[in-house]
């Protein structure tokens, strides 16, 4: 006979002990409810039997107990998001754990959280109940923090958040709890400081040269102002102090954050960065190490990382994100001050435009002073600095991010000559700048006359900073960098560019990509272009290809390419249609093609006025042409198989020849229009010296020169 003992155990269900319960909750309907006991949770029911008697059924669910102590609001200034706070016994031992409300919905913590000993039953709906009975036996405390940096007004009064608490008009304000995680938990200012420690942050400014220490100082006192849309660039070699000068900024923030514990590292997640930057709002965030080691896609990814990043800290957009049901989630865009350290710059023209770049180099630490403040960064000398000026901007606010836009066009119109973005970077900061020092001369750290002598420094700091960053800009410039690659690539070997015939350009072909072989002048690698007088026309779709062979740096499509050439005004010509390109009748039929100066290409141009020669006999065809040697050789060398050469009156085939002809050694005749044919486009030209005639027709392998 079977027990009914067996038959509960079979239906999944633990029969009724005498074991008094330690709570009692009702859930549902009449008659059933839950039980936290020493066994675990139960889900207890209450029925009539047949004869009238009542009966009770109790269901283990769980063999732990467990409750949430608290539930907790975390407003980080665009989403209100839930954790509990939940204390469970297991095996007689105590276990807490705090999550999210949609992983308490879940239940897939209690194996990570509590441990392998915790057990939901298998029984069915046993999940849904455990999470009901944790729910009907709780009675939590309702918590509401603030999961940011930065300001909130709280009853009405501006108040700056850290990981410590809350600074206000009076200092630190009570009842305000900050709830942040990981490395942002270094974010933890102390008190209000005094008028030594504003001249100790100032301090700072003798570690280093001006061009490094006051735009960094410049980006710790303009980020909680607000507005930002730029970051801060330190980059440099290896063991220069790089790290250790960013470190002494972001202590401002933190005493903790030294050069070994800075609060973002480019080895984190795109997204981590981005949660980071969101979270640390009107704050400095220092993101360290920016090296693209390893493989391509290793560098590819980096790359990628830092334009999510700093492009939306310039834009102060976010990437959109959808909810579980579809709808629209706040963006989380930067909200504070970046400063990236690197070995190198993150590449990119519109990047670099929205990043200030700091150029440290070996010898610009004072290592003596370093130490100095050093020891005041640590010390929170200057975390105790940023906190005053915290709570003199906290009843002046209002009043200061009211002329914020004002005041930077005005020191914008002063810098405009530069990039546009470079000078609105520039004038922010400067704009941060002139703030500090007049808290400065409020709290009597400084004289007025102190503050008239410590903004100029600035301003010429920040104004050299900004030529630096100009010029790189420039070099990031896609045309320019294009350019620049074309010219690599004629320079080595890879590519040459043709005389309007298709022969070899009468003027310094070294210069173009042809090289000196047996005496004869031969064009190296891809032909993509074509050059006569100050003319050069380029085949659009072999020079992208070129210059993207020729190394890094050209990120955007070739149509994409030829609008900047244009817009850049490198073009000098352009299609009555409004195409990019013009037609033109090279090499016997007619092209569209990019037609540019021939200065245009930069470095090569330099080569080509030093009048420099092919490259000698057995030099590899990929040396560039500016470590060549000046060899001559005599007609007799060439070989009969590339044609008949005529001997000028008085030659013979031992007269020396140079390698190049000179600007007067060739007669294409006029350059007519871009459209109709040309003189000299399937013709010859003439040497100076000679009577005789190369054809226009001759292949590209040929003898020029002229007799000495």
């Amino acid at each position: 006979m079977v027990k009914p003992d067996e038959i509960m155990a079979a239906a999944g269900m633990q029969p009724p002990t005498e074991e008094e319960p330690t709570t009692t909750a009702t859930a549902g309907g009449a008659g059933t409810w839950y039980e936290a006991r020493e066994s675990g949770l139960y889900l207890v029911r209450e029925r009539e039997g047949r004869d009238g008697e009542v009966e009770v059924t109790a269901t283990r669910l769980t063999n732990f107990t467990a409750r949430i102590v608290a539930s907790t609001e975390v407003d980080d200034g665009a989403e209100v998001q839930r954790r509990l706070d939940i204390e469970a016994t297991v095996a007689r031992r105590k276990r807490t754990a705090s999550i999210s409300a949609s992983e308490f919905s879940r239940m897939d913590w209690v194996v990570p959280e509590l441990g392998p000993s915790a057990i939901v039953e298998a029984s069915r709906g046993a999940k849904d109940h455990t999470r009901a009975a944790i729910q009907a036996v709780s009675e939590p405390a309702e918590v509401r923090v603030l999961g940011q940096t930065g300001w909130r007004q709280i009853d009405g009064q501006w108040t700056y958040l850290h990981a410590g608490g809350a600074i206000g008009a009076h200092g630190p304000v009570d009842g305000v709890e900050v709830d942040l995680h990981g490395t942002l938990g270094g974010y933890t200012l102390p008190k209000p400081g005094g008028v030594e420690d504003v001249r100790a942050s100032l301090g700072m400014l003798d570690v280093a040269p001006d061009r490094i220490t006051l735009p960094l100082l410049a980006a710790v006192v303009r980020a909680p102002l607000g507005g930002v849309d730029m970051a801060v660039g330190l980059h440099g070699q290896t063991g220069i102090g790089k790290s250790e000068l960013a470190a002494l900024a972001q202590q401002h923030y933190g005493s903790v954050m030294d050069a070994r514990s800075l609060p973002a590292s480019w080895s984190s997640t795109a997204n981590s960065l981005e949660e980071q930057a969101f979270l640390a709002a009107d704050a400095l965030l220092t993101v360290d190490d920016f090296v693209a080691a390893g493989s391509p896609r290793d560098a590819d990814r980096l790359h990628g990382a830092a334009d999510r990043l700093i492009r939306g800290a310039g834009n102060g957009s976010g990437r959109g994100r959808m909810a579980k049901d579809g709808t629209l989630r706040a963006a989380r865009p930067a909200r504070g001050m970046i400063l990236v350290t690197g070995e190198e710059v993150p590449r990119g023209q519109s990047l670099r435009a929205r990043m200030m770049a700091l150029e440290a180099r070996r010898g610009d630490v004072d290592w003596d002073a370093l130490s100095s403040a050093q020891q005041h960064a640590a010390g929170g000398t200057y975390a105790a600095a940023l906190a005053a000026y915290l709570r003199w901007l906290a009843p002046h606010l209002d009043d200061v991010r009211g002329r914020r836009s004002e005041e930077i066009a005005a020191l914008r119109g002063q810098v405009s000559a530069l990039h546009r973005r470079t000078a609105t970077g520039i004038a922010s900061l400067a704009w941060g700048w002139k703030v500090w020092l007049r808290f400065a001369v409020e709290v009597g750290a400084i004289t007025d006359e102190q503050r008239d002598r410590l903004w100029e420094r600035g301003w010429t700091a920040l104004l050299a900073a900004a030529e630096a960053a100009n010029a790189a800009v420039g070099e990031t410039d896609p045309a320019k960098r294009f350019l620049v690659l074309i010219g690599s690539a004629v320079a080595s070997g890879r590519a040459h560019v043709a005389a309007r015939d298709g022969g070899c350009p009468a003027s310094d072909p070294g210069a173009w990509g042809w090289r000196s072989r047996d005496g004869l002048m031969t064009d190296m690698g891809a032909r993509i272009g074509w050059t006569e007088g100050e003319d050069l026309w380029l085949d659009p779709e072999s020079a992208y290809t070129a210059a993207k062979s020729a190394g890094e740096g050209l990120s955007i499509d070739l149509e994409a390419l030829r609008s900047r050439l244009s817009d850049g005004g490198l073009l000098q010509s352009h299609d009555p249609s409004g195409k990019t390109g013009v037609r033109v009748r090279l090499q016997g039929r007619q092209r569209r093609v990019l037609h540019l100066h021939t200065d245009a290409l930069g470095e090569a141009t330099e080569v080509r006025h030093r009048g420099v020669s092919g490259v000698a006999q057995g030099d590899s065809g990929r040396d560039t042409v500016r470590h060549h040697r000046d060899t001559r050789v005599s007609q007799g060398e060439m070989p009969s198989d590339q044609g008949e050469y005529h001997l000028n009156a008085g030659e013979t085939p031992e007269t020396p020849w140079s390698e190049y002809v000179t600007e007067d050694s060739g007669d294409f005749g006029p350059l007519e229009g871009l459209e109709g044919a040309e003189t000299g486009s399937t013709g010859a030209y003439t040497p100076a010296h000679s009577a005789q005639r190369v054809s226009g027709d001759s292949p590209a392998r040929q003898r020029v020169g002229v007799a000495r």
